[in-house]
């Protein structure tokens, strides 16, 4: 299912390739660091800077395979990712480029409730075992990552995200938001 982050690609300084296209005259002017950048260019200048930004990314293909790559820093249980656990994992905070929030791997769940809500968000019910679990996948509807949730309703899946304390119209809950989910295979 997946969706992009915004993370670091080690050995991909974007800032440094924006940088560069400004000084071969690529772009009118930029800048910016290893994870963000901006320009400004004319429109004479697309082809150019497009070619540039393709010459700069060839022979990553490498850096680009592992970005894909998902790294968990926990695993629980529906019934385990509760309000304590958000609890604890927010106070590892603040978090930021240093200090990465944690992202919580939570395996077997069947997608008892897929909706979208928002006009842009997939809400989720979770399940496994006793367990109910609250989740959201934040802009998704449209993406890969929304349509295979709306499409796994009644389906196992894992999942991946960030487990906050989600205080909404009087209720405290623990609420996973989605980072990434895949089709639980035998």
């Amino acid at each position: 299912m997946g969706r992009g982050s915004a993370r670091s690609i080690p050995g991909i300084d974007v800032g440094g390739i924006i940088r560069a296209a400004a000084e071969a005259g690529a772009i009118e002017y930029g800048g910016g660091h290893a994870m963000a950048a901006g320009f400004s260019l004319m429109h004479g200048q697309v082809d150019r800077f497009r070619q540039f930004v393709e010459d700069a990314f060839a022979g990553t293909g490498a850096a680009l395979a592992a970005a894909n790559d998902l790294y968990l820093d926990a695993v629980s249980s529906a019934g385990g990712a509760n309000i304590a656990l958000a609890q604890e994992l927010a106070a590892a905070g603040p978090f930021g480029a240093g200090n990465p929030e944690p992202l919580l791997g939570v395996p077997d769940l069947r997608v008892a409730y897929a909706d979208v809500v928002g006009g842009a968000h997939v809400k989720l019910r979770l399940a496994a075992g006793s367990g109910m679990l609250d989740a959201i996948a934040f802009r998704a509807a449209d993406t890969p990552l929304g349509q295979g949730l709306l499409a796994s309703r009644g389906g196992i899946i894992h999942a991946a995200g960030r487990l906050r304390q989600d205080d909404w119209n009087g209720r405290v809950r623990a609420q996973l938001e989605v980072e990434d989910a895949a089709p639980a295979t035998a």
